[in-house]
């Protein structure tokens, strides 16, 4: 399996960075998992998760991974303490 890594500047203006793998993991910006593909078997086949997937927590314990990953749809958090003056909002949409 290859892994190709485009730097910032993207397709066409970069040259991609092509590595040989056999376990790919990508991180968010916070340095969860949120994809993997590895190798596996006698014939090499590639097992793909993304977080959301149900069996993405297996896929990665078989990688050797063995870390939590919490998947959440929306962020809901407390309201302001009575009197708390609101500077920012956020945007919608």
């Amino acid at each position: 399996m290859f892994v190709e890594i485009i730097p910032v500047g993207g397709i066409g203006r970069v040259k991609p960075i092509r590595l040989e793998a056999s376990q790919v993991v990508i991180r968010d910006s916070l340095g969860n998992a949120i994809c993997v593909a590895m190798l596996y078997g006698a014939d090499r086949s590639i097992a793909i998760a993304k977080a959301d997937d149900q069996d993405f927590h297996n896929v990665l314990q078989n990688a050797g991974i063995r870390e939590d990953v919490v998947v959440v749809e929306t962020l809901q958090l407390p309201p302001p303490p009575h009197g708390a003056i609101l500077v920012n909002s956020p945007r919608k949409g």
